[in-house]
Formats: C-alpha cells, sequence, structure tokens
C-alpha cells in the first residue's frame, strides 16, 4: 500500500471493514486547504494498523533455513550494433519532444523503451540485433548447469524469457509469465522442484 486509503479495498472485500468509502476517508484523512478538501495527512493510523493487523499472516526468512544469498552486480556492455540501436532510440527522442515538457508518464514510457532496448531489442524492432545481457545469461546459465545446479531467471520483459528459453532449450526450460493459467505455473514450478530432466525456470518478476 502507497497510502492508509490504499487499504480499504482490500479490508472491505474480505468482510473487515463494513463502512463505506467516505466514511472510512473521513475517519482516516486530515483535510486542509482554501477549501478544505486537501489531503494534508492522516489520522487513527493506530487503529487502522491494528485493524490490518488482526487479519495479516507475517512470515520473516529465516523459518525457511535459507543459507546466506550471495548477490553479484554484473555489468554487461553491448556491442557495436546494439549499441547503435540504443544510442538511435535516444536521437529519436529527442527529436519527438523537444518542443514539449515532458510529464512523469512521458519520462517513464521513455525509460522504459531505453531497458527494453537494453534486454531485448526484438521487443521493439524486427532486425535481428543481439542482446548482451540475453547472451551473458545464457553463458552463466551454462557455467551453473555444468556444475549440476538449477538455474531460475527473473525478466520484467516476456520476449526476453522467450529468447531465453529458445536458446537454452536443450535444458527443458520451464516458463512461469502471464500468458501461462495458474494451473500452468503451479505445475511448472512442481516439474522444476522435483524433476532433475528441467534445469531452468523462466519467470516474470
Amino acid at each position: 500500500m502507497n497510502s492508509p486509503l490504499d487499504s480499504y479495498v482490500p479490508l472491505k472485500w474480505i468482510g473487515k471493514e463494513h463502512s463505506n468509502y467516505s466514511t472510512f476517508k473521513n475517519y482516516f484523512i486530515k483535510y486542509g486547504g482554501f477549501f478544505h478538501n486537501e489531503i494534508i495527512g492522516y489520522k487513527n493510523i493506530n487503529i487502522l494498523k491494528k485493524e490490518i493487523e488482526e487479519i495479516s499472516l507475517r512470515r520473516t526468512k529465516d523459518l525457511l533455513d535459507l543459507p546466506e544469498k550471495t548477490v553479484i552486480d554484473e555489468f554487461v556492455d553491448m556491442d557495436n550494433q546494439q549499441r547503435v540501436f540504443y544510442d538511435n532510440i535516444i536521437d529519436g527522442i529527442f527529436e519527438d519532444i523537444d518542443k514539449v515538457e515532458l510529464n512523469s508518464d512521458q519520462v517513464l514510457s521513455i525509460v522504459s523503451r531505453l531497458r527494453q532496448a537494453t534486454s531485448s531489442p526484438s521487443i521493439l524492432t524486427s532486425l535481428e540485433i543481439n542482446s548482451s545481457k540475453i547472451l551473458r545469461a545464457v553463458d552463466l546459465s551454462e557455467q551453473i548447469l555444468y556444475n549440476n545446479n538449477k538455474v531460475v531467471i527473473f525478466s520484467i520483459f516476456k520476449e526476453t524469457l522467450n529468447q531465453l528459453k529458445d536458446k537454452l532449450k536443450e535444458f527443458n526450460p520451464l516458463m512461469c509469465t502471464g500468458d501461462y493459467s495458474d494451473e500452468e505455473i503451479s505445475s511448472n514450478i512442481e516439474k522444476f522442484q522435483n524433476d532433475d530432466s528441467y534445469k531452468i525456470l523462466l519467470a516474470t518478476t
């Protein structure tokens, strides 16, 4: 939740909250401003916190007895072809928006396009442009798999995972994305965990 008001729908949905939305807002919001209709803060938060705690179940990672996590940040350079493609997108953006002031939605859209260009250019173009990130992911996966371990790869973009599925097909990769039903995803997770013929799980975050 980003604000106390975001708790209304889940609380109402499970039958914990019985008031209407207007009453809920008036009870937890402090209003101010010239017409006294601007949200300037919140009140009765301890009551809301108690209400949420009564229907929440929280588990910490120590219950799972997991080994320590090792995080290795790796920076991957684009090859010349991918770099030119990326730079052309930037040039095109500046050509299109040199006369307007960007708002936050437009900035997020631009950032998303640039992330797609670095992750998987095929999201944006029919030209065959290699992704240095995908090639490096394949290389790392093969190293891990040849040491008799399994691999889980997460990506924001489905197209990136589709390419990885093709490049790693000899290891029977399993998919967990929005294109698959909950039943299929559960089945794929079960196969990955219990069947050694499946070495890779590809999933959107």
